[in-house]
């Protein structure tokens, strides 16, 4: 005997044919009250129909819950295994949906080619700003040379090579500011570009009157974490990964606007604004921009 609610109607009616079989009507309305929170009784309704689980087990239930011993499993290792069978592909469909909402909520905020033009557009400004520098340096340095040069009798042999030196050293730098406008422009090189914008900043020749405040336009442009993740893209697409996707910065972080639909100002953080870092490049570097922002920028 046992409690009449999980009793087989074999044991019910009091027949001498129980056998095993009992056992397994009992784990079936055990099945049933796991899923749906009731025992059943007389006329009920599938597992499915009252709660919300898989419909395959409705299958299962009914079979082990038969009237008729001969119609339910034969052996409890068939339930478990039909058990383990829905189970599983469960699992793994569940699995499924959230593997493809997660692609698809990333490749949502993932770098498209379009963002990519917007923050070379961004940077194109600025690059501009370096080249003209560079060449308005580099250029005034060339004639100081070709000038102080001409009358060699002025000068004593040791005051030519500093003056040639001083000159060589300033045309150089130029060139280098230059080449870092180039670089800033494809979003390549992102210490060179550094390195250049804070040469801008300082004082290497007339032209740093105009250098310092497009050397901090630089420096808090390349800053942006928009800007950073433009630079990854261009590191990856030049050495042979495209397709590899870019997320942007996420809106819910400091210093990081929120991306609007059909904006095209959505991708331009303000500049009084320090985003968080970005993995990616030099944090010595960026830790130096921030100091030469608050610097020059009253911060």
């Amino acid at each position: 005997m046992g409690t009449p609610r999980y009793m087989s109607p074999e044991q019910m009616d009091g027949s001498q044919l129980v056998d095993h079989r009992a056992d397994i009507y009992s784990l079936g309305v055990v099945l049933y009250e796991m899923l749906t929170g009731q025992v059943p009784a007389g006329h009920f309704e599938p597992p499915s129909q009252i709660a919300r689980v898989d419909s395959r087990l409705d299958q299962i239930v009914l079979r082990a819950l038969a009237r008729e011993p001969q119609r339910r499993y034969q052996q409890v290792s068939d339930l478990k295994a039909d058990v383990v069978t829905v189970a599983g592909s469960s699992v793994m469909h569940s699995l499924q949906q959230v593997a493809s909402g997660v692609a698809q909520a990333a490749s949502e905020n993932n770098m498209t080619e379009h963002d990519y033009e917007m923050f070379r557009l961004d940077a194109r400004g600025p690059a501009g700003g370096l080249i003209l520098v560079g060449a308005l340096g580099g250029g005034f340095w060339f004639v100081m040379g070709l000038f102080l040069g001409m009358d060699t009798n002025h000068w004593s042999d040791g005051e030519l090579a500093g003056i040639f030196g001083g000159c060589t050293a300033g045309v150089l730098a130029g060139c280098f500011l230059v080449f870092g406008g180039i670089n800033l422009r494809n979003l390549r090189a992102y210490e060179l570009c550094s390195a250049a914008s804070i040469l801008m900043c300082l004082p290497w020749s007339p032209a740093a009157l105009l250098g310092i405040p497009i050397g901090i336009w630089c420096l808090r442009t390349m800053h942006r974490a928009d800007i950073k993740a433009a630079f990854v893209r261009e590191s990856l697409r030049r050495r042979g990964f495209e397709h590899v996707p870019v997320p942007l910065p996420t809106p819910h972080q400091p210093g990081r606007r929120e991306r609007r639909p059909h904006d095209s100002a959505q991708f331009m953080s303000s500049t009084n604004d320090y985003p968080q870092h970005l993995p990616g490049p030099s944090t010595m570097i960026d830790r130096g921009v921030e100091a030469v922002g608050r610097l020059f920028g009253g911060k």
